[in-house]
């Protein structure tokens, strides 16, 4: 992605210098929305047994924390709405198949971001990381014979040092217990026109203002006629793609970061790396036939094999991708 081009979204203003960011429970002086996103980032650090020394003094764990945290919350959106089987026009491939793409593509990149960190976890759920086949864009899988990392017996190392608190067992507390919404992960852009019960209670006002911005944004870019702007599922489609850059954008801004942080196999440096591959497949997915540009499977496999490659497997054409999309 072009830096400062037109049309560039750019990491979220508390992602841009993690090592200036308070993680501290003290750390009281900011508007809610951010206050509660700390707070997030902090239980997926501790959820996965990361110090949160590491997260406060370490730019680079918490830039990782960060991804990991937008990328879970994302690809949850993709998954848990009933916008996914909307019937909107969209060419070739629907809004279900682009959804059920991009899930699975986001389902990888937590494969490769999570392998190792959980107990016992590694010999079973993180088997066949980078194993990306999409039958609706005519993509297999198949396993590189001399890379073993694919193999059934291969079992990664263990995250340590830096990476790895083996105290990290107790739940941590909410700043303010008597508001559900500290213990929301995903910012739900369903929440822009019906917000499901089970939320609790509605966005706050600058994050609903964030989102609206954001979808006007994306509609203008993409050509996007501006009576559709009040179509539920246009919304959802917009706000989606709009964060799928956002995160890519996010691990752009932690791959720039300088060195790497022991105690990581593969490196998280590297982890973000596939996995923003796999970001800017998502992206290429869901901007397919916009403005009259067409997805092409040769560069659709291109982005993703730079991803997989590395875990042990080759993504390969099944059948040629003869559906172009025509918006």
């Amino acid at each position: 992605m072009a830096e400062g081009g037109e049309g560039d979204i750019q990491p979220r203003s508390t992602d841009l210098q993690p090592s200036q960011r308070d993680f501290s429970p003290e750390h009281l002086n900011v508007n809610k929305s951010e206050l509660r996103r700390d707070f997030q980032i902090r239980d997926v650090a501790h959820t996965h047994k990361i110090p949160l020394e590491s997260l406060a003094t370490e730019p680079l764990v918490q830039s990782f924390v960060t991804v990991l945290k937008d990328t879970d919350d994302l690809h949850d959106n993709f998954d848990l709405t009933p916008a996914k089987n909307s019937t909107l026009p969209l060419g070739a491939h629907s809004v279900k198949e682009r959804y059920h793409a991009a899930k699975h593509l986001l389902n990888e990149e937590l494969k490769m971001l999570e392998e190792g960190f959980y107990d016992g976890r590694a010999a079973s759920e993180t088997i066949h990381v980078g194993k990306v086949s999409l039958q609706k864009y005519g993509l297999r899988s198949r396993g590189i014979e001399s890379n073993a990392r694919h193999d059934l017996s291969f079992i990664p190392p263990a995250p340590e040092g830096a990476w790895y608190d083996p105290h990290a067992n107790e739940l941590l507390s909410l700043p303010d217990p008597s508001n559900p919404r500290w213990c929301l992960y995903r910012l739900d852009p369903d929440d822009l026109y019906d917000p499901p019960k089970y939320l609790g209670s509605e966005l706050l006002p600058e994050e609903k203002q964030e989102w609206l911005q954001r979808c006007q944004q994306e509609g203008a870019r993409l050509g996007v006629p501006p009576e559709n702007m009040k179509e539920p599922a246009v919304i959802h489609y917009l706000a989606q793609l709009s964060s799928t850059r956002a995160l890519l954008a996010e691990q752009e801004q932690s791959l720039a970061l300088a060195g790497d942080v022991p105690g990581l196999t593969p490196t998280a440096t590297q982890r973000i790396e596939a996995a923003s591959h796999l970001t800017r497949a998502v992206i290429m997915v869901l901007e397919d036939g916009f403005n009259e540009r067409p997805l092409y499977q040769d560069d659709l496999l291109t982005e993703i094999n730079l991803a997989t490659q590395p875990y042990g497997y080759q993504v390969e054409s099944g059948d040629p991708l003869e559906r172009v999309s025509t918006l």
